[in-house]
């Protein structure tokens, strides 16, 4: 009984380490995200800092581009774009990240 017991045991903690394993994979699996500033309806044309926040404060990116490009994992972030020029400018987005998400932010 002890042995059958024992068995039981063992093979429980192999299946939980398998399924963490595959959960860590399918969640790291990382999607295109652009960040793009705008002026006037067009692309801003000048240096943009950008920050993007996951968990509410927690700082997961930053870029100095008006127009970014990353590789992120599913979840919900918070993108906050600054004038380089004019650093009184700041705005900020909640999005989800999907396949392929576009953020536009207007800066004016």
């Amino acid at each position: 009984m002890l042995s059958f017991t024992r068995n039981i045991l063992t093979l429980t903690i192999v299946c939980v380490c398998l399924s963490a394993s595959i959960t860590k994979q399918v969640s790291a699996e990382e999607f295109d995200v652009s960040l793009i500033a705008t002026i006037d309806d067009g692309p801003a044309l000048e240096s943009v800092e950008w920050t993007v926040y996951r968990n509410g404060n927690e700082t997961f990116k930053q870029a100095k581009r008006h127009l970014a490009r990353l590789k992120m994992p599913a979840g919900t972030y918070k993108a906050v774009a600054r004038l380089v020029s004019d650093r009184s400018v700041v705005r900020s987005r909640n999005f989800l990240v999907r396949n392929d998400t576009r953020v536009v932010i207007p800066m004016d």
